[in-house]
């Protein structure tokens, strides 16, 4: 995650790096829901992932698997809060 999210500051406007770092929040918050059991830790790495794959369907509607996603961290999110 360290390199994905230096890569992302780095490089901000590189839609790749910025998906790739959505994706490992995403799945952090899989990790630390299902395995962890720790729902705070979750939900702060679901709401990172939130924020990035608000930006890329918004600027990137054409994508479905961005909009996939994010309904999937939307869906993990109103369940754990």
């Amino acid at each position: 995650i360290r390199l994905t999210k230096s890569l992302h500051e780095d490089f901000p406007s590189n839609v790749e790096f910025k998906n790739n770092l959505a994706i490992s929040y995403l799945k952090l918050g899989s990790m630390y829901e299902n395995k962890v059991k720790d729902q705070t830790v979750a939900l702060n790495h679901y709401q990172a992932s939130e924020t990035l794959l608000l930006e890329l369907t918004t600027s990137f509607p054409q994508y479905s698997a961005f909009l996939e996603n994010l309904e999937w961290v939307q869906n993990r999110l109103d369940q754990l809060r």
